[in-house]
């Protein structure tokens, strides 16, 4: 098994964030019972306590439902002390037919991307600095990876 790079990690803690929200924005700042140690933030969260085993295949999430039947993400995680936190979380994504379709559009051009040669990592880059800044002027095929 290869281990990932510190760049590779910090890019999968942003995507995760890039798809959940906070449930409850009074779940922050989040305290230690234990310690007393206080998280503000669902970011300070996840990078300042550490996985509830020691094993880089686990992540400590866990999917349930709330009492509306909408699925939710637990997160359990250690803090620094040893005691096991909990945050829940929900998916931000538009959930409507519009976001649906969206969402399936955006996978056909990363495939069409990925089949011309580009890595998934910089099709997905280029692709959502083509909907951030809107302006049609990227060029999907540069082999510039700051666009």
């Amino acid at each position: 098994m290869l281990k990932k790079t510190l760049h590779e990690k910090n890019a999968e803690l942003d995507d995760f964030f890039a798809g959940l929200k906070t449930l409850e924005a009074s779940l922050y700042p989040k305290r230690c019972y234990k310690c007393g140690n206080v998280y503000n933030s669902p970011e300070e969260f996840f990078t300042k306590t550490r996985n509830i085993k020691n094993d880089a295949e686990y992540s400590g999430l866990k999917m349930a439902y709330d009492d509306d039947d909408n699925v939710i993400i637990e997160a359990f995680r250690n803090c620094t002390c040893g005691s096991t936190l909990l945050s829940n979380f929900g998916d931000r994504r538009d959930q409507s037919e519009q976001g649906i379709k969206r969402r399936a559009q955006f996978e056909v051009l990363m495939n069409y991307l990925i089949a011309q040669g580009m890595d998934k990592q910089s099709a997905r880059k280029k692709l959502l600095t083509l909907l951030k800044t809107n302006d049609g002027s990227i060029n999907l095929f540069s082999n510039n990876d700051d666009v």
